[in-house]
């Protein structure tokens, strides 16, 4: 398993979780990276095709929590048939937070 990295500035600066809350949630984000079938980049963050294996009520817990703990994060889900897609916004701007959430740092 790779190991997650993170910037430790995020703890206790942007971040009110734990060092140990923050690693399982970025590996909650990675598994939902790793899960998708596409991610686009969209004005301001990204949007995420969920894969087939990915519940929509196990997203919108992962996103609710993160709206908990980092309010700047938009999430929209929309569920549109066998289509589900979960949009990231961080406002004006705010694409790097969104990519760096999702790990996205190319």
């Amino acid at each position: 398993m790779a190991e997650i990295r993170f910037s430790p500035a995020l703890i206790g600066a942007a971040c009110n979780l734990s060092e140990a809350d923050l690693r399982a949630r970025v590996a909650e984000w990675a598994a939902l990276k790793r899960g998708a079938s596409n991610m686009t980049l969209i004005d301001d963050g990204v949007s995420v095709e969920l894969g087939p294996d990915q519940l929509a009520a196990d997203v919108a817990d992962l996103a609710a929590r993160e709206a908990d703990c980092c309010p700047f994060y938009a999430f929209t889900l929309a569920i549109d048939g066998a289509s589900r897609r979960l949009s990231i916004t961080a406002g004006q701007g705010g694409q790097p937070a969104v990519r760096a959430l999702l790990g996205m740092f190319q």
